[in-house]
C-alpha cells in the first residue's frame, strides 16, 4: 500500500536539467492559480466563516484546489500591505500572509510570492506602489491620463479617480499616459525621487525618498519574513514591467533587447542582491517586459543575478501568455483561430528566450477568461502548448478579489475566476484547467500534454532511479481517467491508486513514452 502525505520541502532548480525539483530530487510541475487582492486590505479573506466566489481563501477553497489537482498559488503580497507608511512594517499583515501560506502548504500547495502592480498606483487607476511613495501629479509631467486621454477629474480629498471613469477605458491603454510612464521610469532608476520636479531638479521637493530604495526595503522585509518557509517557491520581483514613458522613450518600447540590458537588468540586480543577503533558500523569478516578442532578450546568460554572484539555479524566467487579438470587449476577434496563431508565436519566442538564457521558465499568468464558450478553444490550446514543453503554469485567476485592472472586472456579471457569483463552479473552465497531468516526475519530463479531443495524456520522460515513481494527478472532474494506458516506448509499470496514476521506473536512464486515458 502506498500512502500519500502532504510533505513539502524547499523547491530548487536542478543544475543539470533546469527543472524544479524537491529535496528528494524528483521533478515537480506546478499547475496553479493567481490570487491577488489589489486593494485594501491587500489579502484574501482567510478568516471568513463562509466561502464566497470573490474574496475568500478558506478551508473549503483550499480543499477545492486540492481536489482539482492545483499545487501552487501565485499570491500577491502587496507593497502597501507591508509598508502602509514609510519605514513602518505592518507585521500583522505579514503574519496573516504567513498564516495563509502555511495553510496552503500544509495542504500540499506551494506559494510564489508576487509583487503585483498594474499601472503602478491607485492614483493612476491601478495598484502596486503605496500612496505615500508617489504623488498623483508631478511638476513637468502631463496630468493623468494625458496625452492618451483628456485629464480625469479627481476626488479633492483622496486624489483618487472615480472607478467608473477608470473603467471607461481598457486599463492597458493608460500605460500610454505620461504620468504612468514617468513613474515607472522613476522606479527603475537608482536615484529618482518622484516628488522632485521633473523639469527643475533644483526645486525643493515636498518629500525626500528614492523610489527604488523603498521597493528594495519592501523586498528585504518580505524575504526576511519567508526566508525559512519551505512552502514558498520564491519571489516574483515585479509583475509585467513596461518600458517606461512611451511618448518620451519609444525607442525602448521598440528595442526591448536594449531595455532589458540597460534598464531591467540593473534594476533586477539591485533587488536580487538585497534579497540574497537575507535569503538564499528561495528562487528569484524575474519577468521580461510584456511587449518583448520580436526581439531577443537583453538579459545576460544565466540571468541578471549571474553578474552579482547569484547562481542560475536560484533564478527563473517567468512570463505571461494572453490572447493578443481581442476586441474592445476583451473577446477574441474573428477568425477566433487567429488567437491561437499569435499565441504560438509568443510561446515559441518565450521558450527560445529561456533556452538562450539557460534558465528554467514558468508561465505564471495566462487565461483571464470569463465563463463563455468562445474562450474554451483558446484556453485548451494554451494548455496544450504548455504541456508540449512540460511547463509549469498559473491561471489568472482563482477568484476576482475585486480586480480593478483586468479585461473582465465583473462587467455584466462576467468574471475570470473559477466560480460564478452564486458559488456554482464554472465547470468547463475548471475541467480544462484541472486535466490529468504529471505533477511529480522521478526522472526528467519533456512532454506532459493533454489532448482534450481524445481525452489522452501523452508523457515523455527520461526515467530516473529504479524503484522510484512519477505521479499523475487526476482531478475530481476527471474521475475514471487512468483506467487505460499504453507504453509506446521504453518500460514502466503503470499503477492506478487513490486518484493518481503512478509510473514506476524499471530501467534508469531509459527514454519512456506513455499514453494514458
Amino acid at each position: 500500500m502506498i500512502i500519500f502525505l502532504n510533505i513539502i520541502n524547499y523547491v530548487t532548480i536542478d543544475p543539470l536539467t533546469n527543472n524544479y525539483v524537491t529535496e528528494d530530487k524528483r521533478q515537480i510541475i506546478f499547475h496553479g492559480v493567481n490570487a491577488v487582492k489589489k486593494e485594501f486590505p491587500y489579502i484574501p479573506e482567510i478568516n471568513a466563516n463562509k466561502q464566497d466566489y470573490n474574496t475568500t481563501i478558506i478551508k473549503k477553497d483550499i480543499d477545492f484546489l486540492k481536489a482539482h489537482g492545483f499545487n501552487m498559488v501565485r499570491l500577491g503580497v502587496m507593497w502597501p500591505g507591508v509598508f502602509p507608511a514609510q519605514d513602518q512594517i505592518n507585521t500583522t499583515y505579514l503574519d496573516e500572509m504567513t498564516k495563509l501560506v502555511n495553510t496552503l502548504g500544509e495542504n500540499g500547495i506551494y506559494t510564489q510570492v508576487d509583487m503585483h502592480q498594474d499601472l503602478l498606483s491607485a492614483f493612476t487607476c491601478g495598484e502596486g506602489i503605496p500612496d505615500w511613495a508617489v504623488s498623483y501629479q508631478r511638476e513637468g509631467i502631463k496630468n493623468f491620463p494625458m496625452p492618451k486621454y483628456a485629464e480625469y477629474e479627481r476626488n479633492t480629498d483622496t486624489h483618487y479617480i472615480d472607478k467608473k471613469l477608470c473603467f471607461s477605458q481598457g486599463f492597458a491603454n493608460y500605460y500610454d499616459s505620461d504620468l504612468v510612464g514617468n513613474m515607472i521610469e522613476c522606479l527603475y532608476a537608482s536615484d529618482c525621487n518622484p516628488f522632485q520636479s521633473y523639469t527643475d531638479p533644483t526645486a525643493a521637493p515636498e518629500k525626500t525618498l528614492i523610489l527604488r530604495e523603498e521597493l528594495i526595503k519592501f523586498w528585504v522585509a518580505v524575504a526576511d519574513n519567508f526566508k525559512d518557509n519551505h512552502f514558498v517557491i520564491g519571489y516574483d520581483l515585479m509583475n509585467e514591467p513596461v518600458a517606461g514613458n512611451k511618448n518620451e522613450h519609444f525607442d525602448l518600447w521598440k528595442n526591448t533587447t536594449k531595455f532589458d540590458e540597460t534598464v531591467l537588468t540593473p534594476f533586477y540586480q539591485a533587488i536580487m542582491t538585497a534579497i540574497w543577503k537575507v535569503d538564499t533558500n528561495h528562487i528569484i523569478f524575474f519577468e521580461p517586459t510584456i511587449m518583448a516578442m520580436a526581439k531577443p532578450p537583453g538579459f545576460p546568460k544565466n540571468g541578471p543575478g549571474s553578474l552579482v554572484n547569484i547562481p542560475s539555479t536560484s533564478q527563473s524566467y517567468a512570463w505571461h501568455l494572453y490572447c493578443m487579438t481581442v476586441d474592445s470587449n476583451g473577446e477574441p476577434q474573428m477568425p477566433e483561430k487567429l488567437c491561437s496563431v499569435v499565441d504560438d508565436l509568443w510561446f515559441e519566442k518565450r521558450v527560445k528566450n529561456g533556452r538562450e538564457l539557460n534558465l528554467n521558465g514558468m508561465v505564471n499568468e495566462f487565461g483571464a477568461v470569463p465563463n463563455t464558450d468562445k474562450f474554451w478553444p483558446t484556453l485548451r490550446h494554451e494548455i496544450q502548448l504548455f504541456g508540449k514543453e512540460g511547463m509549469s503554469w498559473a491561471y489568472w485567476a482563482f477568484k476576482p478579489f475585486g480586480d480593478i485592472t483586468t479585461a473582465f472586472n465583473e462587467v455584466e456579471g462576467l468574471n475570470e475566476g473559477l466560480f460564478n457569483s452564486n458559488m456554482t463552479v464554472q465547470k468547463e473552465k475548471v475541467k480544462i484547467l484541472s486535466h490529468p497531468y504529471v505533477q511529480v516526475c522521478a526522472g526528467e519530463l519533456s512532454v506532459n500534454q493533454f489532448d482534450f479531443a481524445k481525452g489522452t495524456l501523452t508523457i515523455k520522460m527520461k526515467a530516473g532511479k529504479v524503484g522510484e515513481y512519477s505521479e499523475v494527478v487526476v482531478g475530481s472532474l476527471w474521475n475514471g481517467f487512468g483506467r487505460g494506458g499504453k507504453i509506446i516506448q521504453g518500460n514502466t509499470h503503470i499503477q492506478r491508486v487513490d486518484g493518481k496514476v503512478l509510473l514506476h521506473n524499471i530501467v534508469e536512464g531509459e527514454q519512456v513514452e506513455i499514453q494514458l486515458w
